[in-house]
């Protein structure tokens, strides 16, 4: 528990948001609770992004700023040409481009501020976050179940995209380094909520986070009996996963239908959307729009949905200029990977929120889709890695004077 004298920015932070994403639960989505939350998120967010960028000197907030800020102005000339975006047979808002994208985003430059500049009590907010994520998987599978009974549809199972909110909590599972059991039991209710999700590239994602845990775990835990330990917790696991899948997967019309897609190469029309992108952003956009994209949102308009995808997503809306820019952003990420790896905790979240956010690049929505636990793994563990190379070079300043 936090202590009361312990409390910070951040922790009132965090209970905002928190409280934001389990809207639906507690009260309803378009409630005014629900509306102040919002508003209160994205002040505190926009206050910290102009705070981080005049205060703080930092290769990663200089990529994401670039990347928020191009995304701004498509945003904005989309509502001043008031352009008509249509989805399903309705119009889509021209504001919702620029405020789901800031929303997504910009509570990162909070996290960064306050891992400067805060203790951020992540540990102790563990597990309450941990709960969130079940809250929210209740809300969108209950969400999911009635939308699917007013079509008159019935299944044993739906897709739920809160899986990848359990794919989220991931990175923030190091911070339970002192208690090993704590980790795996977090680890093994984070797989049960990304199966039940039913969403293919979450638990094709979360199988290799899981094997990179493992293996992260042995190694920096040699010790004789804490690995036998450990190898038997993770065998335990193992079992209970094939009688899991036994019991309820395997005998789950909706998951053995969706599996048998998976298997003969269904990928629920998504391979239709991303050739339809593809051929428009190489053989049918004009040399402007191969440049500089169509427009914020268009892929509704010309691919009839989302792409799913951030680079095709990327390619229409925003050209190969947003795709130099995003390429860069992760290029930048990938920096500081490569000089964080004397920072163990750090490294080992970065790292894992680096496996899970690339992936789903190919396969989602990656940064229009980031969430509390994202936000604050990432900010987190750049503030982290910018400490250290300030630190760093402020040695090598002084041993060259």
């Amino acid at each position: 528990m936090i202590k009361l004298n312990a409390i910070n920015k951040s922790d009132v932070f965090i209970l905002i948001y928190l409280l934001f994403q389990i809207k639906g639960f507690f009260w309803d989505t378009q409630s005014v609770i629900s509306s102040i939350l919002l508003a209160l998120l994205f002040i505190i967010s926009s206050y910290y992004f102009v705070y981080a960028n005049l205060k703080y000197k930092s290769k990663y907030l200089s990529a994401l700023t670039l990347f928020v800020v191009t995304l701004s102005i498509y945003g904005i000339i989309s509502m001043i040409q008031d352009d008509i975006i249509m989805f399903d047979g309705s119009r889509v808002p021209n504001h919702t481009f620029i405020t789901n994208n800031l929303v997504s985003l910009l509570p990162i430059y909070v996290f960064y501020v306050f891992g400067r500049e805060y203790d951020i009590h992540i540990r102790q907010w563990f597990w309450i976050l941990f709960i969130g994520a079940i809250i929210s998987f209740v809300v969108d599978y209950r969400h999911s179940v009635e939308l699917a009974l007013q079509d008159g549809f019935e299944s044993e199972g739906y897709t739920n995209n809160i899986g990848y909110f359990f794919l989220s909590l991931l990175p923030l599972i190091y911070f339970l380094k002192e208690k090993a059991l704590y980790q795996f039991f977090a680890l093994f209710i984070c797989a049960l909520g990304v199966i039940i999700s039913m969403k293919r590239g979450a638990i094709a994602i979360f199988f290799l986070c899981s094997l990179l845990f493992f293996s992260q775990f042995l190694r920096y835990n040699r010790g004789g009996r804490n690995r036998v330990r450990i190898i038997s917790i993770f065998i335990i696991i193992i079992v209970f996963f094939i009688f899991f899948a036994q019991e309820y997967l395997l005998n789950n019309s909706f998951f053995e239908q969706r599996l048998s897609r998976t298997l003969d190469g269904d990928s629920s029309g998504r391979d239709t959307i991303y050739q339809s992108a593809i051929d428009y952003f190489f053989h049918k956009a004009s040399f402007f729009s191969f440049l500089f994209g169509t427009g914020a949102n268009q892929t509704f308009n010309i691919l009839g949905n989302k792409a799913h995808n951030d680079w095709l997503e990327l390619a229409v809306n925003m050209g190969v200029l947003g795709l130099l820019e995003y390429s860069y952003y992760w290029l930048v990420i990938l920096y500081y990977l490569k000089k964080s790896k004397k920072l163990i905790v750090a490294h080992k979240v970065l790292l894992m929120f680096a496996i899970i956010y690339f992936l789903k690049t190919f396969i989602s929505m990656s940064y229009y889709d980031m969430n509390l636990y994202s936000s604050l793994a990432l900010g987190w563990s750049i503030s982290q890695i910018d400490i250290f190379l300030l630190k760093k070079n402020n040695i090598y300043n002084v041993e060259g004077a």
